[in-house]
């Protein structure tokens, strides 16, 4: 069986009321993790202009600004 599994990062800790600042995914194939397939992209949206707030400290992200 193959199966994807798939992680989202939002500004809000309410996903009704967030954006979506990353997303990242890995593929599982026969009950096996495939590790070197693993992805993930960084999500910006130049018109969202809010923080992550704390949903970031779970994982210690910020927003970066460039």
């Amino acid at each position: 069986m193959r199966l994807l599994a798939v992680d989202m990062e939002t500004t809000s800790l309410d996903p009704r009321n967030g954006s979506i600042v990353a997303i990242g995914w890995v593929p599982v194939e026969n009950g096996v993790i495939m590790v070197v397939s693993a992805c993930y992209q960084l999500v910006y949206d130049v018109q969202a202009q809010e923080s992550v707030g704390d949903s970031g400290t779970p994982h210690t992200m910020q927003r970066v600004m460039r």
